[in-house]
């Protein structure tokens, strides 16, 4: 005996987009811009950036 199912998971249909169904925020509604000079350094047209327990 063979059983299929018709809810079986897979890929999602052509046109289907889950941003659709979920609701999103910008960034910097969900995060606050803590970021500062603190945190960033140039040394000749290289960048170095620092992030920490704070950020």
């Amino acid at each position: 005996m063979i059983c299929s199912s018709s809810n079986a998971q897979g890929l999602p249909s052509p046109g289907y987009y889950l941003s659709s169904k979920v609701s999103t925020i910008n960034f910097d509604q969900g995060f606050r811009n803590l970021w500062g000079p603190q945190h960033e350094k140039l040394d000749q047209g290289s960048v170095s950036i620092w992030l920490d327990s704070n950020s």
